[in-house]
């Protein structure tokens, strides 16, 4: 959608690239931090399907591989909730002898390769999206981490994309990742999709 000029903008819906008209254009209330905004304006506007969009001031983030951290929450209406933590990888968690007859724990990579019918994934070793309870407040009533690997196939490679490059908490019990070169929203509560998957496939993990 474009910036609005003269009162006016332009906009085309997402998947058919269809041009869109009467759309709205609103100023972004006060209460919203300033430095968590990219912008000014709140958009909306009704397809002639009758679908309605309207933009969201999500907060973008790009996720590291280096160490896991959170990129979205969800929370209910009491304020309990959990935390939405990308970047974790899957290891499985060994105790070998080592010199002089010494145990140590030794993070072994799982081989994911039964969960994608036999194919590789692109990475050393399988990345995954979890829940966990929130360093800070409290969790929701009854709260049970879960742990999901979201792949997308690259058929280039021949192999499956498990590394989130980018998230968007929208703040609204929704997050938006990018995994391979698709684009998937996700219930911050469940990891559950929202709306189309395309080629992504959503994997839980039983650790």
């Amino acid at each position: 959608m474009s910036s609005p000029e003269n009162g006016v903008a332009q906009a085309l819906e997402f998947f058919s690239g269809e041009r869109v008209a009467a759309v709205q254009v609103d100023p972004i209330e006060s209460n919203f931090p300033a430095e968590r905004l990219d912008y000014t304006f709140a958009y909306s506007f009704t397809t002639p399907d009758g679908i309605r969009y309207a933009s969201v001031p999500g907060v973008p983030y790009t996720v590291g591989n280096d160490r896991p951290a959170v990129y979205g929450g969800w929370k209910d209406r009491k304020g309990g909730g959990h935390e939405v933590v990308l970047g974790d990888s899957l290891f499985e968690r060994k105790t070998v002898i080592g010199p002089h007859g010494i145990p140590k724990e030794v993070d072994t990579p799982i081989d994911v390769r039964l969960l994608f019918g036999g194919k590789s994934i692109c990475e050393t070793t399988a990345y995954v999206a979890r829940t966990q309870a929130p360093l800070q407040g409290e969790a929701e009533p009854g709260f049970v981490p879960i742990t999901k690997i979201i792949a997308d196939y690259n058929s280039q490679k021949e192999c499956w994309d498990t590394l989130p490059t980018l998230a968007v908490d929208l703040r609204d019990n929704t997050i938006l990742i990018a995994i391979g070169d698709k684009v998937i929203r996700l219930s911050s509560k469940d990891l559950s999709p929202i709306g189309p998957m395309g080629s992504v496939r959503i994997i839980d993990v039983r650790e």
